[in-house]
């Protein structure tokens, strides 16, 4: 659990293993620099938590759409930042989206793919290295 990973090689490795369902959604990803930016802890479970963020908003992102990525380093901790042009979550079901199984729209969630575990384990991730994470939707 202290390891030191670095953040642009775990998005880097995302975005690679995310590269088809990219282009087939035709989506512009766009990846900001955050040269230094360390996450220490262990490299399987950032990677995990990584990819799976990113696994969400590539998912659930419209066909052409965008997803813009940065990270800064604040008062000793990383921010990052994940924005997507994708379908949103209601306001309402924001609180309810880390919770194990749950899914805000049950068919689309079925025809998609998902086990409804994808955040809470990002989430537990963080947790388990100090962090946090919270979600902000337009719909």
């Amino acid at each position: 659990m202290n390891e030191e990973v670095s953040l642009e090689e775990l998005l880097a490795e995302s975005a690679e293993e995310l590269s088809r369902p990219i282009q087939e959604k035709h989506l512009t990803v766009s990846i900001g620099s955050m040269p230094g930016l360390k996450l220490t802890g262990s490299r399987v479970m950032h990677s995990r938590a990584v990819g799976n963020l990113f696994e969400n908003v590539v998912k659930y992102n419209r066909d052409y759409g965008t997803i813009s990525i940065s990270a800064r380093k604040e008062a000793g901790k990383i921010i990052m930042r994940m924005a997507d042009t994708g379908i949103g979550t209601p306001k309402e079901e924001i609180s309810r989206i880390f919770e194990p199984f749950y899914r805000v729209d049950k068919s689309r969630s079925r025809a998609m793919g998902g086990s409804g575990l994808e955040l809470p384990l990002v989430k537990d991730i963080l947790e388990k290295h100090g962090g946090n994470i919270t979600v902000k939707s337009t719909r």
